[in-house]
């Protein structure tokens, strides 16, 4: 998705800003701070990815809250889960309020339950990571605008080899980095310890810099009531973001629940960083790092 603040209003699909910014949606996008979202807001309650606009197909789009601090709201509604876009849907984001076109498609339509967008189908245990760039506005701005791009692209992808070599799952509601999950079974702690030590690697290299948690429990599985896609949910989903911010304000580039470093301990020296309360959760709790 590209600025165009002089669009000729010929785009399919657009999202515009009250102060008469506009951009068209070309694909899936982020919204926040850093440089490398495709809609760049400034502002002290504008979380650094705060928010995601994701085309599951080509008249489809889904707007994502990225477990920012201050919520992303949908028609004065902050959302809990992935929600479906109509046109002419006001999108809050901190001070900004953005508005979604999409002429044609679901007019006159309701949305979805603002609790129900997806239907749970089953919960699984098993190890949650995610992988983040630290600081991508710094680092965009140290990269030539010519290989800004390849940079991203060409960490992100040795990432995700990593966790499809590892028989990882992947879940694409990120901009700047990615979710992975393995269900519980006899291989899969061997596979994540694994994909740890080859993130640890990748770390060295530094391009760019990037942090990396992990994490064990419960999740749901949900499936989009319009598409069937599948993607992941719950509270521990909730758990592993918030435990990203945590580790982005105590300066570590790994962090892991105590009930991943449970599991992990015969493959993997860790030691403590401290217990802490993460945000919107009302037991402290002990975390750790490689």
């Amino acid at each position: 998705m590209a600025e165009n603040p002089s669009a000729s209003g010929k785009e399919s699909v657009w999202i515009e800003a009250q102060d008469g910014r506009r951009w068209s949606v070309l694909g899936s996008c982020g919204i926040g701070r850093s440089l490398t979202n495709q809609i760049v807001l400034e502002g002290a309650k504008v979380s650094r990815r705060h928010a995601l606009v994701h085309v599951q197909s080509k008249n489809e789009h889904w707007l994502v809250d990225l477990a920012s601090s201050n919520g992303t709201y949908l028609n004065g509604q902050r959302i809990t889960q992935p929600m479906l876009l109509r046109d002419g849907d006001r999108i809050r984001v901190g001070e900004y309020e953005l508005t979604f076109h999409q002429p044609g498609i679901g007019e006159g339509q309701p949305h979805p339950p603002a609790n129900a967008p997806f239907h749970a189908v089953r919960l699984d245990e098993g190890w949650l990571l995610l992988a983040e760039v630290l600081d991508a506005t710094m680092i965009m701005q140290n990269v030539p605008p010519d290989q800004q791009a390849q940079v991203m692209e060409k960490w992100m992808e040795d990432g995700r080899n990593i966790v499809r070599r590892h028989q990882g799952m992947l879940n694409q509601y990120l901009g700047d980095g990615f979710l992975a999950f393995w269900k519980e079974s006899d291989q899969a702690t061997e596979a994540v310890a694994q994909s740890v030590k080859e993130l640890l690697e990748l770390q060295l290299k530094a391009q760019p810099p990037f942090r990396f948690v992990v994490h064990y429990g419960q999740v749901a599985f949900g499936i989009s009531a319009v598409t069937g896609d599948e993607t992941l949910m719950g509270q521990e989903v909730n758990r592993l973001f918030r435990m990203e911010k945590l580790a982005g304000a105590q300066g570590q580039s790994t962090l892991l629940s105590v009930q991943a470093r449970e599991r992990l301990q015969p493959y993997l020296e860790t030691f403590e960083i401290g217990t802490f309360t993460l945000l919107g959760f009302r037991q402290a709790e002990t975390f750790y790092a490689f």
